[in-house]
């Protein structure tokens, strides 16, 4: 029985040692506007790594009175971001969010995907659509 619960121990221990901590988090405040431009999608805008800590940028089309405590969760080659939305209120619109997450336990973001659980489901974050002025007509175009 001691070493079915020193091997339980053990094994918490290591899994907690490893394991990825948001430290801080920013949610954005709601932009109309670039929800009907961005339709219903998650968007990776930007990752870096600094020593163990994970700088993570995303970019959310979610309802207007979305609130989320993220946590992230990394297996094999993949980041599992889990945004499960914590208000009690629900407006008849939607907004875009962008979302700033500073994580510890991330050694590398090398990492080759990055999925958010969302409508029961898991969905990929997409690259941010780039935006650059072609000079011909001198219009904001997208890529």
């Amino acid at each position: 029985m001691t070493k079915l619960l020193l091997a339980f121990l053990l094994t918490f221990l290591v899994q907690s040692s490893f394991a990825q901590r948001v430290v801080y988090y920013q949610l954005s405040e709601c932009d109309m506007k670039r929800a009907d431009e961005l339709s219903s999608a998650n968007f990776l805008i930007s990752k870096q790594t600094v020593n163990d800590t994970l700088l993570l940028q995303l970019g959310l089309v979610r309802n207007c009175e979305f609130q989320t405590s993220p946590k992230l969760s990394m297996r094999h080659d993949t980041l599992f971001v889990e945004l499960e939305n914590s208000s009690e209120r629900y407006a008849a619109c939607e907004c875009y969010f962008e979302l700033n997450i500073r994580a510890v336990g991330i050694n590398d973001s090398a990492f080759k995907s990055i999925f958010s659980n969302q409508n029961k489901g898991l969905e990929e974050f997409k690259p941010y659509p780039s935006q650059f002025i072609d000079p011909k007509n001198n219009d904001k175009n997208r890529k």
